[in-house]
């Protein structure tokens, strides 16, 4: 098979559909991360990047070409704690009570 144009439809066919596998589990994780936090209404991304890079001929200068490259990254929200009250001692360490002993003394 001889050159095939580059779509959105080909882009399985890029790097032994490398590309398309790398997008597919990104999206994966951020369908995941839906699916165990719902409550957190902040938006996930899958964000794919096509960068290219003209070649041109050492001789003659004239086009060459191109030098093309993916880059694919996902984002979720962060995951936080709930706000934590810590104490602290003048040597700066934070003093905390751990959960066992905050849950007896709530009895």
């Amino acid at each position: 098979m001889g050159m095939q144009e580059l779509t959105l439809e080909t882009l399985g066919e890029v790097d032994h559909g490398k590309i398309a596998a790398a997008f597919n589990l990104l999206l994966q994780r951020v369908m995941l991360d839906c699916f165990d936090r719902p409550g957190d209404d902040k938006a996930r991304s899958v964000e794919l990047r096509l960068l290219v890079s003209p070649m041109a001929d050492p001789n003659t200068g004239a086009f060459d070409g191109c030098q093309v490259q993916f880059k694919l990254k996902s984002s979720v929200p962060p995951l936080q704690s709930k706000l934590l009250s810590m104490d602290a001692d003048k040597r700066g360490r934070l003093k905390f009570v751990p959960a066992e002993e905050e849950a007896e003394q709530e009895h």
